[in-house]
């Protein structure tokens, strides 16, 4: 039996050139896609996150603007620079980077963001329509580990699948996904007895437990 390498940057190549496609004929039409990053107060933590989003924005033909406001700012003030951002057609995307300061609760900011213009599917609508098999923008972590597995030659149907983790954002979402494309599927948390047993059981295992 030989393994298989599951080569999540060829993977993310080919995603990324399907991407520039669709948004340079956006482009030729006079629709020029737009990524719009939120941060707020000292962004040494999330630089490196905006950075690298700056460049795969760049090479998928996204326009990316990033914005910082100071630590100052009210929650009312900064929802309604996102409303702002909803209602303008020459935005696409919104992301919010983390941290915030504390008297701004992140998921306050993530209802405040349109579920279409919400690319990191953070929004309870993004997540709570994927229980109705429903995914117009999802996660991007239990997405992204979704369509690896969905690139592997398994049938997918009636597979048994084991995922570690009940996370809102990661585990719950890849359980779900799962489930719609026909797997049969155990979640494991901090509370479950003999993880392994589950585990060694399963065709296919999803780790989202931060380690």
């Amino acid at each position: 039996m030989t393994a298989t390498l599951i080569d999540g940057k060829a993977i993310a190549a080919r995603m990324r050139g399907e991407t520039l496609r669709d948004a340079r004929a956006l482009t030729e039409s006079g629709w020029a896609p737009k990524l719009v990053s939120i941060s707020v107060g000292d962004v040494a933590a999330a630089e490196i996150y905006v950075r690298n989003q700056q460049r795969q924005a760049s090479e998928a033909g996204v326009g990316f603007e990033a914005r910082n406001y100071p630590e100052s700012i009210s929650l009312e003030q900064l929802t309604g620079v996102l409303a702002g951002l909803n209602a303008d057609p020459r935005v696409n995307g919104i992301i919010i980077q983390r941290p915030l300061p504390a008297h701004i609760p992140v998921k306050a900011l993530q209802k405040a963001v349109h579920p279409l213009k919400d690319v990191e599917g953070m929004h309870p609508a993004s997540i709570g329509n994927i229980v109705y098999n429903d995914l117009a923008l999802g996660p991007c972590t239990a997405v992204a580990a979704v369509e690896i597995l969905k690139t592997l030659p398994l049938k997918l149907e009636g597979l048994d699948v084991c995922v570690i983790g009940h996370s809102e954002i990661v585990g719950k979402p890849i359980a779900f996904l799962m489930m719609s494309l026909g797997a049969t599927v155990t979640v494991c948390h901090h509370l479950t007895r003999q993880v392994a047993v589950h585990s060694r059981a399963a065709d296919a295992v999803f780790v989202a437990v931060g380690k």
